[in-house]
């Protein structure tokens, strides 16, 4: 899908492209989160912001219910995965009933495109038996079941953009049929898997990382739907009220982006290849800067300002994941645990300064927070898994110790001067707050179960976020506002 579109007339009925097969390039390959594009027609598209679709079987017989499941799995990695819908039912279907309605006969793949009406069914002919060749049975049978599922919620073929290369248009003579869509985003991208002039055909039948990206924009997901499982904590960052970004690791060590300015937008990848939990600061609007430890253990840099810059190294050998907060435009400071267990900071402010050496014995990762200008917070796991803390203001402070029974590293926040709200994860895997404002707030206890440490951001006064990492891998939120919200 992707670079999709929509079908222009109700009676359209589309086909998956033959089996003329190429070599396989893995999907992934060729994200590019500037060049993201969808092509719809957004009246055909189902009903939004979350979707509920029912899917049924015209003629279920027991010798295709591998088949069947098949489907069921590839639609559940792909469309269901990336974008806010999910698909229902899967029994026979009803007499007069909407939804997706599935033919299986020996007739060439094809759909309806888009949405009717709630009783109006999108018709679907699926072949399990004749169209898909034996050495590439399965891989075949889940591609074109995502294709036609493309379709069916509202896409037409990615050669059909007018932005379509001639090149394509010359290879796939007799298949393209210019220009139906209204809703165009971004480039052609020949890697859709609604492209006939895609070279992965029939040898993946994962999305694109462009089509991900688009599936999430036609049908937006609650925050907890599209957020994919995920190898580490989370990092979160504003820039302004309202405004969230929010980084993870993906499976692979690549930094995950998502970015909340009323609405959640899905994931991109920033590359690299991170041994931690990413961290990010924002000292301006528009201005992000984020770091994360890499496979060498040195810490490294990537900006955002009207674009986003390349890596960079800063050096260092980091023993946990960094820590970075801003007290004003144009300075950051991040903090790490050394290799030795102590605490090590470096700061910018036209330009990088050296590492100085703290001390402390930290069991992980250090929290850092400013509320105004020349004043830094910076809270630590101490050896005896107690909270420590140490101040800057026109010098260092001591450590001090602020008890409470910690298993993880901690997050700080502020949301103005002489305020800030600390989190832990507790040895029952819940999550602690406490607070500071004119003398320290005892612990409350937020709920639960976390599987990494938390990160906190406010974006104005009154206001906090936090997110963490479930047991099920997928990154949660709640946040403060006149009170605390339940998670999502």
């Amino acid at each position: 899908m992707t670079r999709l579109q929509a079908l222009l007339a109700s009676a359209l009925i589309l086909s998956a492209c033959g089996p003329d097969l190429a070599s396989e390039v893995e999907p992934s390959a060729h994200l590019d989160s500037s060049g993201d594009e969808l092509y719809a027609f957004s009246s055909l598209l189902w009903p939004r912001p979350y979707s509920n679709i029912p899917v049924c079987w015209e003629n279920p017989a027991p010798e295709h219910s591998q088949q069947r499941q098949a489907t069921r799995d590839a639609l559940a990695e792909t469309w269901e995965r990336h974008g806010g819908l999910r698909f229902t039912g899967w029994g026979a279907c009803a007499p007069g009933s909407g939804g997706i309605h599935i033919v299986v006969d020996d007739s060439h793949p094809r759909s309806y495109v888009g949405y009717f009406g709630p009783s109006a069914p999108t018709t679907m002919w699926l072949n399990f038996n004749s169209w898909c060749s034996a050495n590439n049975y399965w891989t075949c049978i889940k591609f074109v079941s995502v294709h036609e599922f493309g379709h069916a919620l509202g896409f037409l073929h990615e050669q059909d953009r007018p932005d379509t290369p001639q090149w394509c248009k010359d290879q796939q003579t007799g298949h393209v049929n210019t220009g139906s869509g209204d809703w165009p985003i971004g480039d052609w991208d020949q890697y859709s898997i609604m492209n006939y002039c895609n070279p992965t055909s029939y040898q993946t039948w994962l999305l694109s990382g462009t089509d991900q990206w688009a599936s999430g924009l036609a049908y937006p997901a609650p925050f907890y739907l599209s957020t994919p499982t995920v190898a580490s904590g989370p990092g979160v960052s504003s820039w302004a009220p309202k405004r969230l970004d929010l980084f993870t690791l993906g499976q692979g060590g690549e930094v995950l982006h998502r970015w909340y300015d009323t609405r959640w937008h899905p994931y991109e990848s920033l590359g690299g290849f991170g041994t931690s939990t990413p961290v990010a600061v924002s000292w301006a609007p528009g201005r992000i800067d984020l770091f994360v430890r890499g496979v060498d253990n040195q810490l490294y840099h990537k900006w955002y300002d009207n674009g986003w810059s390349n890596w960079e190294s800063l050096g260092g050998q980091l023993g946990s994941a960094p820590s970075v907060t801003s007290w004003a435009s144009g300075r950051l400071d991040v903090f790490v645990r050394g290799m030795d267990g102590q605490l090590h900071h470096k700061w910018y402010d036209n330009g990088w300064s050296g590492w100085e050496f703290l001390g402390g014995q930290l069991l992980d990762s250090p929290a850092a927070i400013s509320w105004g200008p020349g004043h830094l917070d910076v809270y630590v796991r101490g050896t005896n898994n107690q909270l420590h803390h140490r101040t800057y203001s026109n010098g260092w402070s001591d450590w001090e110790s602020l008890g409470g029974t910690l298993s993880s590293s901690p997050a700080a926040a502020s949301w103005g001067p002489g305020r800030i709200d600390v989190f832990v994860r507790g040895t029952d895997n819940d999550l602690k707050h406490k607070w500071y404002e004119n003398g320290w707030s005892g612990w409350e206890s937020l709920g639960g179960p976390l599987t990494s440490e938390p990160a906190a951001e406010a974006w104005g006064p009154g206001r906090i976020d936090v997110f963490a990492r479930g047991t099920d891998n997928v990154l949660k939120h709640r946040w403060y506002e006149n009170g605390w919200s339940g998670w999502e």
